[in-house]
């Protein structure tokens, strides 16, 4: 990010009249690719640990020692007494298929 921008960013937070629409639009374009590069990877649907275990066919309790160990990602959501751990089903997607591969592979052996 240029030093224009970072001074019409600085300008818009200050409040200052004179920082024209052009302006402003040129400053979030620069944030949207700065926020968009250093933004974490898209989430897809997500799942409770049950269903995780349903998918997989292991017991809750492996798919809270896989997420432990850092083979799965848990996503914590809500807040307060709502506050649950859910995962992106695309992760656990991609997880069932190297247990799987690693299954097969085991077989072959």
């Amino acid at each position: 990010m240029n030093a224009t921008t970072k001074n019409t960013i600085k300008a818009v937070v200050a409040g200052d009249p004179t920082v024209t629409p052009a302006m402003l639009e040129t400053a979030l374009a620069a944030l949207d690719g700065k926020i968009a590069a250093k933004s974490p990877r898209k989430i897809g649907r997500l799942i409770s640990a049950k269903e995780v275990a349903a998918a997989i066919g292991v017991t809750t309790k492996t798919v809270r020692a896989y997420a432990k160990r850092g083979l799965l990602s848990p996503i914590k959501t809500g807040a307060g007494a709502k506050r649950a751990t859910r995962y992106d089903e695309d992760q656990v997607a991609t997880f069932a298929a190297r247990l799987k591969a690693g299954a097969d592979k085991a077989e072959e052996s």
